[in-house]
């Protein structure tokens, strides 16, 4: 799988190719089948990381170097389910 390209075009293509593919994997996973919905969407945060690269921005300062704390906060704020590795750590 190859995650990078001459220009910022290649990247945001690869982008929405990453989450047709979450998406089909999250149906699918639905469905009964092997979930592979991480795996995918760990594909699709790759791939987004790289197009900041791309356009210049650096994708911590992007967050606004949102740290586990802000996740912690934010998500729910917004309504947003916890990730499962924060709901286990408190």
């Amino acid at each position: 799988m190859g995650f990078d390209w001459p220009d910022a075009s290649g990247v945001r293509a690869k982008i929405e190719e990453e989450l047709r593919e979450t998406d089909a994997a999250t149906i699918l996973a639905r469905q009964g089948s092997e979930d592979r919905s991480a795996e995918e969407l760990g594909d699709l945060l790759f791939a987004v990381a790289n197009w900041s690269r791309h356009l210049g921005v650096d994708p911590e300062e992007a967050t606004g170097g949102w740290g586990e704390p802000q996740v912690r906060t934010t998500l729910p704020r917004h309504g947003r389910a916890r990730p499962a590795a924060l709901a286990e750590t408190g």
